[in-house]
């Protein structure tokens, strides 16, 4: 009886870990997915942020430009994550 109720201990704490695993992975993934939409749009405000003479872009409505492009990245990463089915 005693070989019984450690076995179903063994198995009750098996369980226990997988579902911690589980939930590990899943908050590992959101992570990394909100990580892979920002990492375009830190690249672009890096190159913009930079103090060049000639700033690639300089024109009237550059500024805009830049911002608009990086709410398209983001969007289409999301978008593209979405049908995925990973988000």
């Amino acid at each position: 009886m005693a070989e019984a109720y450690l076995d179903n201990l063994s198995n009750m704490l098996e369980i226990h870990l997988l579902r911690l695993d589980t939930k590990t992975n899943e908050t590992v993934k959101i992570v990394t997915v909100v990580s892979t939409i920002l990492m375009p749009v830190t690249f672009i405000t890096s190159i913009f942020g930079m103090n060049f003479e000639s700033m690639p872009f300089q024109l009237e409505y550059g500024y805009p430009l830049v911002v608009i492009s990086m709410t398209v990245v983001g969007f289409f990463l999301i978008h593209y994550f979405r049908r995925k089915q990973w988000i």
